[in-house]
Order: C-alpha cells, then sequence, then structure tokens
C-alpha cells in the first residue's frame, strides 16, 4: 500500500507522527490545565468558607462580649451595641449557612460532619440564649454558647486547611489558624476576667477555666511562631509590646498571682490543720511562706514569716497561732482591685490588634491564592499556546519541505518526460538543490550530459561511414560501462567496413590493371568475410580462366590445335 503512494504523502505521513504526538501532548496538557486550575479554585473556595467561618467566630465572640458587659452591668449598659452586633452576627449566620452545602459537599470525614451539624444545631438556638441575657437569667449559660460556636467554626477551619496544599499558601493559612484559636481563646480570658474584676473577686471553678484559657494562648502562640514567616513573626512580636497588651499582661498577672497566692494559702491552711508538725512539714511551710514572697507586701511577708517560724516541730499549734496566721492570709489574698472598664477596653484592644494580624493575613492568603490561580492559568496557557504554535510551525515546516520535495521531484519527472517523448538529450534538470534531490538532479543532468555526447559521437561515426570517410571512425575512449561498449562497437563496425572496402578496393584496381593475382587477406566477419570469400573467388576464377585461355592461344598462335580450353564458367 505505502510503496503505491506519491512520496509527498509519504512524507506527510512521517510528519503525521510528531503532529499527533504534539496533538496528544496539547490535548493531555489542556487535561491537566482543568485540573490544575479546579485544583486551585476549589483552594480558593475552601480559602472562601475558612473567611465565612473566621467572620462568624468574630461577630459571635464579639456579641459574647457585650452580652458579658451587659450582664455585668445588670442590663443599664451596652443594650444598643448588643442589638446592633447581633444583626451583623445574623449576617454572618446566614451567609455561612448558604454555603453550609459547599461545605458538606467536601470529601469530610464523620467528626467534620458532626461538627456542621452541631453547628447548625448551636445556631439554631441563639434567639433563646439572647433572650435569657436580656432578661438577666443568672444561669443562661451564653459563655458556654458562644465559646461553641467559636469553637466549632474554628475546629472547621482548621479541618478545611488540609485542601490547602500549597506549601507557602498552607502555612500562612495555618497561622493565620492559630491567630484565630488567640483571638477566641483571649476574648475568653477577656469575657472571664471582666466578671471577675467586676465583682472583685471569683471561684475556684473560674479561676480553672481562666488558667485553661492562658494555656491555650500560650499553646496557640507557640504553634504560631512554627508556621508564621519573619515578616508575621517580628510583626506579633511587635504587637506584644503595644502599650495596650502589656497593660492586659499586667492585669492579668495580677488574677494569675492572686490565684497561685490562694493555692499556697490553701496548702498552708491544710498543713496547718494538724494538731501537731513534723520536722517535714515544718520546712514544708516554711517553703510554701517563701514561694508566696513574690505575691505580697514586704511587711506582710515578713510578718507571716516570723509567724511560721514560731512554730516548732513536735508540739501542738495552738489556736491563737492558726488564727493569727489565717487572718493575716486571709487578707493577704484579696484580689487587687483591677478596673473592669479599664481591663474590657485594653483586653478589647488587644484582641483588635490580634484581628488585624488575622485580617492582614487573610488579605495576603486570599491574594496571594488569586494570584496562584491567576499564574496557574497563565502558565498553562501560555504552554497551551506554545504546543499549539509548536504544531502550526511543525505542520507549516512540514508542508514547505513536502512542497519542495515535491517541486524538485516534478521538475526531474517532467524533464523526463520531455526527454523520452522527444528524444533531445540536450535537456537538463534545473534544480537549484544541495540535498540528495539536488545530487539525483546532477547525477541525472551528468547522465544526459554523457549520452548526448555519446550520441553525437554515434552520429559523426554514422556520417563519416554513410560518405565513405572511414579514417574518419574514431573513439574518444572518454565513456565507460555499455556506452563505452555501444561506441566501441560502433568504431570496430566501421574500421571493419573500412578495412573490408579497402581491400576490395586493392584487389579491382589491380583487377582493372590486369592483375588477378591479388586477392583479400584481412580477416572480415559476417557478411563482410562472405564478400570477401566471394571476391577472392571471383578473382581466382578469373585468374585461372584467364591462364588457361592464354596458354590455348599462345598454342595456336605457334600452330598447334589440338589444345583446348576445358574449365567450365558461369554466367
Amino acid at each position: 500500500m505505502l510503496k503505491n503512494l506519491p512520496i509527498v504523502l509519504k512524507l506527510l505521513l512521517i510528519l503525521l507522527i510528531p503532529s499527533v504526538l504534539s496533538g496528544l501532548l496539547i490535548y493531555q496538557l489542556n487535561k491537566n490545565s482543568e485540573v490544575q486550575v479546579k485544583a486551585q479554585t476549589h483552594i480558593n473556595e475552601v480559602i472562601e468558607l475558612t473567611q465565612l467561618l473566621n467572620n462568624l467566630a468574630h461577630n459571635f465572640a464579639v456579641e459574647r462580649g457585650l452580652s458579658a458587659g451587659y450582664l455585668g452591668s445588670g442590663g443599664t449598659q451596652g443594650k444598643q451595641a448588643l442589638q446592633s452586633q447581633r444583626k451583623n452576627a445574623d449576617s454572618a449566620a446566614d451567609a455561612l449557612l448558604l454555603k453550609i452545602d459547599k461545605i458538606q459537599s467536601l470529601s469530610l470525614n464523620k467528626h467534620s460532619l458532626d461538627v456542621i451539624q452541631q453547628l447548625q444545631k448551636t445556631l439554631s438556638v441563639r434567639m433563646n440564649i439572647r433572650g435569657k441575657v436580656d432578661a438577666l437569667v443568672p444561669d443562661s449559660s451564653f459563655f458556654h454558647f458562644y465559646s461553641a460556636i467559636n469553637a466549632d467554626a474554628i475546629t472547621l477551619t482548621e479541618k478545611l486547611s488540609v485542601y490547602i496544599t500549597e506549601p507557602e499558601l498552607s502555612a500562612k493559612f495555618k497561622s493565620s489558624i492559630q491567630l484565630i484559636w488567640l483571638k477566641e481563646h483571649l476574648g475568653q480570658v477577656r469575657g472571664a476576667l471582666n466578671g471577675v474584676f467586676a465583682k472583685g473577686d471569683y471561684t475556684p471553678q473560674r479561676a480553672e477555666a481562666v488558667n485553661r484559657f492562658l494555656a491555650e494562648i500560650r499553646k496557640r502562640e507557640k504553634q504560631f511562631t512554627h508556621y508564621a514567616n519573619n515578616d508575621y513573626l517580628k510583626r506579633f512580636e511587635a504587637l506584644k509590646t503595644d502599650p495596650q497588651v502589656v497593660n492586659v499582661k499586667a492585669m492579668t498577672a495580677t488574677f494569675t498571682n492572686n490565684v497561685a497566692l490562694r493555692n499556697d494559702k490553701k496548702s498552708l491552711l491544710l498543713l496547718l490543720s494538724q494538731d501537731a508538725l513534723s520536722a517535714q512539714s515544718i520546712d514544708e511551710l516554711n517553703a510554701i511562706v517563701l514561694n508566696m514572697k513574690p505575691y505580697l507586701p514586704a511587711h506582710v511577708f515578713s510578718a507571716l514569716l516570723n509567724d511560721v517560724s514560731r512554730l516548732s516541730a513536735d508540739r501542738d499549734i495552738t489556736g491563737n497561732q492558726k488564727s493569727a496566721i489565717s487572718k493575716r492570709l486571709a487578707t493577704a489574698v484579696i484580689l487587687p482591685h483591677v478596673d473592669a472598664k479599664t481591663w474590657f477596653a485594653s483586653a478589647t484592644d488587644e484582641i483588635k490588634l490580634v484581628n488585624g494580624l488575622i485580617k492582614a493575613l487573610a488579605t495576603e492568603i486570599t491574594n496571594t491564592a488569586k494570584q496562584n490561580l491567576n499564574s496557574t492559568e497563565q502558565t498553562l496557557q501560555n504552554a497551551f499556546y506554545t504546543a499549539l504554535a509548536f504544531l502550526l510551525v511543525s505542520l507549516i515546516i512540514g508542508f514547505v519541505i513536502a512542497h519542495s520535495f515535491k517541486k524538485a521531484l516534478n521538475t526531474i519527472q517532467q524533464t523526463i518526460q520531455q526527454i523520452q517523448q522527444d528524444n533531445d538529450y540536450s535537456l537538463r534538470i534545473a534544480v537549484n538543490q544541495h540535498d540528495e534531490i539536488g545530487q539525483t538532479a546532477n547525477n541525472i543532468n551528468a547522465l544526459l550530459e554523457n549520452l548526448g555526447n555519446a550520441f553525437c559521437e554515434i552520429g559523426n561515426m554514422s556520417n563519416a561511414l554513410a560518405s565513405g570517410k572511414y579514417n574518419q571512425i574514431n573513439y574518444s575512449g572518454k565513456y565507460n560501462g555499455d556506452l563505452a561498449k555501444v561506441v566501441s562497437q560502433i568504431e570496430t563496425a566501421g574500421n571493419q567496413v573500412g578495412i573490408g572496402i579497402g581491400e576490395i578496393r586493392k584487389v579491382m584496381s589491380a583487377v582493372k590493371k590486369g592483375d588477378f593475382s591479388n586477392t583479400i587477406s584481412e580477416n572480415l566477419q559476417g557478411q563482410l568475410g562472405q564478400l570477401k570469400d566471394d571476391v577472392n573467388s571471383t578473382v581466382n576464377t578469373c585468374n585461372r580462366s584467364f591462364s588457361a585461355i592464354s596458354t590455348v592461344v599462345n598454342d595456336l598462335a605457334r600452330g598447334n590445335l589440338c589444345n583446348q580450353y576445358t574449365n567450365q564458367l558461369q554466367g
């Protein structure tokens, strides 16, 4: 099948292989483009969902703080601000619920789906909680309610982070999550200590909760430093030196120091509850008192240390001794006054600073995600068009080369056909190429040149033969192969004819002079050989006949009439 195809089609078939491969490459590139763009778009959608979750957590955290202030004031302050914030929180909730199906469509694990359901369930009872806050119900569980919403929202944000696979973007996203958690725990501390400072006292349960929140804050700060880049680490360190943040840390330390002091008091009183102290118990009492030194005024610490030093080992503790130490500690462990409004304002400012970092990170994450998407689209688009251009250029070059081949081959074919039709060996193939086709054309032209020269020489020999100029039949000897044989044979034939004619002329010239003794002695072949034999036979016959007749005539001249000519002659 292929051997019957024109060479141009064969060349195009050869080009078809890389063209098909290029086409497959373009198709695969297009498919990869779709996959990568889809993946990047998916990342952007996840980032958008996490921003909705963060917005929800932020607004309900603000509502939690305002609710705490409203309850702390006994409903006399902050009602209008609380009502306005509730609208903001509802808007954030509605925006998230509109996208809840999108979140559920992601390949989340069972725990994440349970968190979504729990979040929806918690949001559905917010009007009931708000009603209790408005009614100033003491046990409204509002703090737990808002904290649960925020915890579920941030937990979902953490779950969605697995979909952000680009390393740099993932690190920024994870550092942002740590800041969101940090802000949430700061809000919890703000709300819890707001009540503590407003009342001037706290329960052990409240102290435990605050310490738990503070431990979470330290944990999130450590994790943030693990994920954040140098720029945000510097900004975070600068945030810690802000006057409001420093003030918050000082007021928080007032509370934590008091908690530590009360714990020491509890341990000390527990030891004093014994009827008699051992030497080991005395050492423990002294250690507890020394541990309380950083939290006590100097005069209180000296008096307490003096009281404890009067206690002796293996002796009963008197009631007066216990009472004196207990009274002194009762005064010492009273929580120092911290203005609740100042605390709330400073803590809010700290949260705003952290939220500012969160917003900056969110903006940077969004911009980076968009840039990545645009870059991916642009890169893949450039690659697609480059591959397409490569394919087109390949096809164009292929067609140009094929056309060049076809033109050259057509020129060769047409020239040969014209030579075949006209027997004009003076024609030449006009191909100005230096490739194999050009070499082939040059070789054919050289062959035509040899053939033309040979035919010219053969013509000259033929003309010489026809005009009887046998001495002009000469072979130049510049041909090879069969062509040399043909010309050489023509030369040989002409020479044979020339030799034969020359010999015949010589014999006939002698006959003309009456000399019949000459014959053709050259070795002639074919018909010339037969002619040679016929001429020689005729001359010999004539010579014998004339000899016999001459003998008879001579006898007659001498009068001898008896001799007769007995040879039989022809013709």
